[in-house]
């Protein structure tokens, strides 16, 4: 039922009758703050995006989406955010500029996906001894210090 609702409030009311909405469900804040998985499907991110648009998502709740949203792509559940000029509207100009953040970890998970699928054996995410390749496809190193050191270079050079 709250999808249908969140549906109905990012597309067909005005800004007027958001504000007075959100007064008497300030709920409404939460479920947009906090979209689930399939990104590109969940109402919540409409809703988040319309709010934002129309001056009514606070700064914290716009933090917690965006935080939701990267954190789903760094983790590579959901990748949607990498693609989608809507949800990355709701960004700051500082928060975009680690968009190549996301371009890596997409390009990483589809070296990864690319690997499996040719039979090349690679040990279990964070295991000491898993090979991984950076953004650019090169293979890193497998101390875990050294790689946030490649990463942190990979995404100077993207950036």
């Amino acid at each position: 039922m709250s999808d249908r609702v969140d549906r109905f409030l990012a597309s067909r009311c005005s800004k007027e009758f958001l504000a007075d909405y959100i007064k008497e469900h300030p709920e409404v804040l939460d479920r947009a703050s906090k979209p689930g998985l399939y990104l590109s499907s969940v109402a919540a991110v409409d809703l988040a995006v319309s709010l934002h648009e129309s001056g009514l998502l606070p700064e914290g709740y716009r933090l917690t989406f965006v935080e939701t949203v990267v954190d789903y792509a760094m983790e590579g559940e959901d990748l949607y955010a990498i693609e989608n000029d809507r949800i990355q509207s709701v960004f700051t100009p500082g928060e975009l500029n680690h968009r190549a953040r996301f371009s890596c970890t997409k390009k990483r998970l589809d070296f990864e996906v690319a690997e499996a699928k040719m039979g090349i054996p690679f040990a279990e995410p964070g295991a000491d001894t898993a090979p991984r390749r950076n953004c650019h496809g090169e293979y890193c190193s497998a101390n875990p210090v050294d790689r946030q050191a490649e990463d942190e270079a990979a995404f100077s050079e993207v950036s």
